[in-house]
C-alpha cells in the first residue's frame, strides 16, 4: 500500500513538473515574437558616398512599448554623419540616440507610449553613413531588447538582423545600389520609403512628397505611378532606372505611390505606398452658447460646430483670456464645458485643428455676473482694548461669508462664517483686539463657487477704557513731572554746592593773599634795608674819597627803582584782592 501511494505521489509530481515545463516553453514561444532589423540589409556603396540605413522594429503578434539596442560598425571603413528620429514610433527617449565614430557604435533606447506599437515596419531611427575605405561594412546588433506592453516589461525580442554592405572604389549610378537580384528571377517588390510622409496612416500638410527605394545592380528600368487606386499598376517607365522621386503637384486626399522594378528576367511585383495630404484648413468653425438661465453660473457650455472635408477634425485648442491654452478632442460638432470662470467679461478663443495640423479659429465673449456683496448692518465705531469684535450683516441664505479683518496696513486676517436660512450672519472674534485702527469688509460665495465682490469697508478704533485713559493720562503726567522735579532739585543742589565751594575757595585765596602780602612786605623790607645799608656804607666812605658823579647817579637810581618796585608790588596785590572780592 505504501509502495502504491509512493508511486502515485511520484507520478503526480512528474505530471506537475511536465505541466510547468509545457507552460514555460509555450509562454516563452509566445513571448518572443519580435525582432530588430536594419534596412537595407545589403548593398554596395562607393568610397566617399553617403547612404541612409534605417533601424526598425517588427512586433506583429504583440504590442511593444520599448526597444533598445547597440549597433556596431567598422569605424575604419564607415562613419556616421547624422541621426534622425523623424517618423519614429518612439515618442519618449529614455536615452537620446548617440553614436561614436571612434568606437564604431550606435546606441538607442526609446519608449512607444500607450497604446504602444504593433506591426511589421516600426521605424526607430535612421543613420546617415559615409564610406571611408574599401572593405566589408557589417552593421550588427551587439545588444538589443524589445519590451511588451503587458505591464510586466517582458522582453519579447526573438531575433536581430543586421546588414552586410560592400564598400568599393567605384560604382555605377548616383543612387543607392544593392547586389543583383537572384539569377534567373524577376526583382522583388521594392521597399518604398518616404522622407516627407513617413507614416501611411497619418495626415500631412506638406503637399510635396519624396519617395526612395533600393535599386539592385541588375535593374534595367523602373515603372512608377501616383494615383488614388490602392493596387494600380505602374505605367510611367524610367530607363535607365531611378531610385528617388519627388512629386509636387498633388492635391488633398489619400494617394498611393506605386513602384515596379525590371531586370533581364522581366518586371517584378509592384509595391504600393499610401500617403495622405491635407493642406487646407477646416471648412468652418463657429462657437456658440448653450442657453444660459443663470448668468452667475461660472460653468459655461459651448457648442463647437466645425467641419473638415479632407482629414476631419482632430482636436480643439482652447484659450481663455489669452492665458495658457489646453486641448480637447473633437469630431466636428462638440459640446465643450468651460469651468469656474470668475465674475466679469471673458474672451474665449479656440482653434479647430484637423488631422494634418491645419486650423481655423473663432472667438466668443461672455460676461459672468457676480453675486451681490454682503451688507454689514451692525458694527461698533469704537471698541475697548481687549474686547471681542462682533459684526452682523445680511446676504444670500445658506452661503459662505468670508470676513476680512485688517489691522492698520497689515495683511488682513481671514475668517469664514455661514449665513442662516434667512441670509443673516454674525461674526465674533475669538480673542480681544489690541489698541489700533481696524478695517473690516466681507464677500460671499455659494456652493457653485461663485463669489461676490467686496462689501463696503467699515472702520473702527480700539481704545483704552475711559477710567484707564484718565489713569494713563495721570501716569503719563507723573512720569514727565517727576523726572523734571528731580532734575530741578539736582540743579539747585549743584548750584548751591558750587557756590559754597566758591565762597570757601575765595576765603582761602584771601587768606593766602594776605600771607603772601605780609611775607612779600617782609622780604621787600629786608631787601630794602640791606640795600640802604650798603648805600650808607658807600656814602660813609666819602670821607676818605669823594664819590664820582657816576656813583652818585647809580645810588640815586637804585633808590628810585626800590621805590617804584614797592609801589608796583602794592598795586598788584591790591588788584588781586579786588579780583578775589
Amino acid at each position: 500500500m505504501i509502495f502504491v501511494s509512493l508511486q502515485k505521489i511520484i507520478r503526480a509530481r512528474v505530471f506537475v513538473a511536465l505541466a510547468v515545463l509545457l507552460v514555460w516553453f509555450s509562454g516563452a514561444s509566445i513571448a518572443h515574437a519580435a525582432s530588430l532589423y536594419i534596412t537595407p540589409s545589403n548593398g554596395a556603396y562607393n568610397v566617399g558616398q553617403t547612404f541612409s540605413a534605417g533601424v526598425y522594429v517588427s512586433s506583429q503578434d504583440q504590442t511593444m512599448n520599448a526597444a533598445s539596442g547597440i549597433i556596431s560598425f567598422p569605424a575604419d571603413k564607415l562613419q556616421i554623419d547624422s541621426l534622425s528620429k523623424e517618423g519614429s514610433v518612439m515618442n519618449l527617449w529614455v536615452q537620446e540616440p548617440f553614436f561614436s565614430n571612434t568606437a564604431g557604435t550606435l546606441s538607442f533606447e526609446g519608449v512607444a507610449l500607450n497604446p504602444g506599437f504593433s506591426g511589421l515596419t516600426g521605424k526607430i531611427l535612421s543613420a546617415t553613413f559615409k564610406v571611408k575605405a574599401v572593405g566589408a561594412g557589417t552593421l550588427a546588433f551587439t545588444q538589443g531588447s524589445i519590451l511588451a506592453n503587458d505591464g510586466l516589461g517582458t522582453n519579447i525580442l526573438d531575433n536581430t538582423t543586421g546588414a552586410n554592405l560592400s564598400l568599393q572604389l567605384s560604382g555605377s549610378g548616383s543612387g543607392v545600389s544593392v547586389p543583383s537580384s537572384s539569377i534567373g528571377s524577376v526583382p522583388n517588390a521594392p521597399e518604398i520609403v518616404s522622407s516627407t510622409h513617413q507614416d501611411s496612416n497619418k495626415w500631412y500638410s506638406n503637399g510635396v512628397a519624396t519617395f526612395t527605394w533600393p535599386a539592385p545592380n541588375d535593374i534595367t528600368a523602373v515603372k512608377l505611378l501616383v494615383g488614388s487606386l490602392p493596387k494600380a499598376s505602374p505605367v510611367v517607365l524610367y530607363r535607365p532606372p531611378i531610385n528617388k522621386k519627388t512629386i509636387d503637384d498633388l492635391g488633398d486626399g489619400i494617394w498611393y505611390f506605386h513602384a515596379q522594378l525590371q531586370n533581364d528576367s522581366g518586371f517584378g511585383t509592384a509595391s504600393h505606398f499610401q500617403f495622405r495630404i491635407d493642406t487646407t484648413k477646416p471648412d468652418k468653425f463657429n462657437i456658440s452658447f448653450v442657453e444660459r438661465k443663470d448668468n452667475t453660473n461660472p460653468r459655461v457650455e459651448l457648442i463647437f460646430d466645425s467641419h473638415d472635408e479632407t482629414s476631419g477634425i482632430d482636436h480643439y485648442e482652447i484659450q481663455i483670456d489669452k492665458k495658457d491654452s489646453y486641448t480637447q478632442e473633437g469630431t466636428g460638432y462638440d459640446t465643450v464645458e468651460i469651468l469656474s470662470l470668475e465674475p466679469g467679461k471673458h474672451i474665449i478663443s479656440a482653434k479647430a485643428v484637423d488631422k494634418a495640423g491645419n486650423f481655423l479659429q473663432d472667438t466668443i465673449e461672455i460676461d459672468i455676473d457676480g453675486l451681490s456683496p454682503p451688507i454689514i448692518t451692525d458694527y461698533p465705531e469704537e471698541l475697548s482694548v481687549g474686547k471681542n469684535l462682533t459684526i452682523r450683516g445680511s446676504t444670500y441664505p445658506d452661503s459662505k461669508v468670508t470676513i476680512y479683518l485688517q489691522k492698520d496696513s497689515d495683511e488682513p486676517k481671514i475668517y469664514e462664517v455661514q449665513s442662516e436660512n434667512k441670509g443673516q450672519f454674525t461674526f465674533t472674534t475669538k480673542d480681544g483686539l489690541s489698541r489700533e485702527t481696524y478695517n473690516v469688509w466681507a464677500d460671499v460665495s455659494d456652493e457653485r463657487g461663485v463669489r461676490s465682490g467686496p462689501s463696503d469697508t467699515i472702520i473702527f478704533v480700539v481704545k483704552e477704557a475711559e477710567f484707564l485713559r484718565i489713569g494713563t493720562f495721570a501716569l503719563d503726567v507723573f512720569s514727565i513731572f517727576v523726572p523734571l522735579l528731580v532734575l530741578l532739585i539736582l540743579s539747585v543742589f549743584i548750584i548751591w554746592y558750587s557756590w559754597h565751594k566758591f565762597i570757601n575757595l575765595k576765603r582761602e585765596v584771601r587768606k593766602d593773599i594776605r600771607k603772601v602780602d605780609a611775607r612779600l612786605h617782609k622780604v621787600f623790607d629786608l631787601l630794602k634795608e640791606d640795600i640802604m645799608d650798603e648805600i650808607k656804607l658807600v656814602e660813609h666812605a666819602k670821607t676818605k674819597r669823594e664819590l664820582t658823579k657816576e656813583e652818585k647817579r647809580l645810588i640815586k637810581r637804585l633808590r628810585e627803582d626800590l621805590e617804584d618796585a614797592e609801589k608796583f608790588i602794592k598795586k598788584e596785590l591790591k588788584e588781586i584782592e579786588e579780583d578775589v572780592e
